[in-house]
């Protein structure tokens, strides 16, 4: 594994159990980052740490001329599968395989919190061409009055998260860009949208999560009993908000 990694990435080498368990990005996702950078339909993205290509997918499926980068095996697999395999490269944020200045943007779907804060926007900046700039996504799920077990699966899970340093609920170290200095201050927007599931499928979300996926064998299984034992039966509805930083390259 390369060393730019965090050690808790190795939990995510299950592409089949991340699959099970994250839901698509929204639609708008797409347009609202073409519109917010000003993107021409055939325009060079980047997606980094593309995992699996959930955020690939939809980018070339709009007209993009689409690579991904990805630095576990096991995903690139996957991502080949999705996307192609001349669309598909081995590496991480700290050390992009391509030149500078040969995309006009990049995206990123729920990994850069994983990137390391001085490095990664740095090279970033190196990849981006002038007047581009950057679109950093989440998908976050809502705990709201109608979903009351949706707060103790949180709670569950926020018992056997360790510590991570960069990671922080409220931006996830997205102020690493302005730290940089080289690009604009990071604009959020949020797209709401919903997850329809079932009580296995927030159980298969929770086993996708890395820190779950490497928690030893009996630990695991009674946290995802104890997911379990709080779920309604029949469908559930899960509110959900895809939240993004949109940012520009600067000088």
């Amino acid at each position: 594994m390369s060393n730019d990694l965090n050690d808790l990435v190795q939990g995510f080498r299950d592409p089949e159990r991340y699959a099970r368990g994250r839901t698509d990005y929204p639609p708008a996702v797409v347009g609202l980052v073409a519109a917010e950078l000003e993107l021409r339909r055939d325009a060079r993205i980047l997606d980094i740490g593309a995992g699996t290509g959930m955020l690939s997918t939809p980018f070339l499926a709009a007209g993009f001329d689409l690579v991904a980068v990805e630095p576990l095996a096991e995903l690139r697999h996957a991502l080949t599968a999705a996307v192609g395999a001349g669309r598909v490269l081995d590496g991480t944020a700290e050390a992009i395989p391509l030149e500078d200045g040969s995309v006009s943007a990049v995206v990123c779907g729920d990994a850069f919190h994983w990137f390391d804060r001085e490095r990664a926007p740095a090279e970033l900046h190196r990849v981006i061409a002038e007047g581009g700039g950057a679109a950093v996504v989440w998908r976050v799920p809502r705990p709201g009055p109608q979903t009351p077990w949706l707060g103790e699966v949180a709670r569950l899970m926020e018992e056997v998260r360790p510590p991570h340093v960069g990671y922080d609920e409220h931006g996830r170290g997205i102020a690493a860009f302005t730290e940089h200095g080289g690009f604009t201050t990071p604009v959020r927007h949020e797209l709401p949208f919903e997850r329809v599931s079932d009580a296995d499928g927030v159980v298969a979300y929770v086993a996708s999560a890395s820190f779950v996926a490497l928690l030893g064998e009996e630990r695991r299984a009674g946290l995802l009993q104890d997911v379990r034992s709080v779920l309604p039966d029949g469908e559930l509805r899960v509110p959900h908000v895809a939240e993004l930083w949109i940012t520009r390259r600067g000088g």
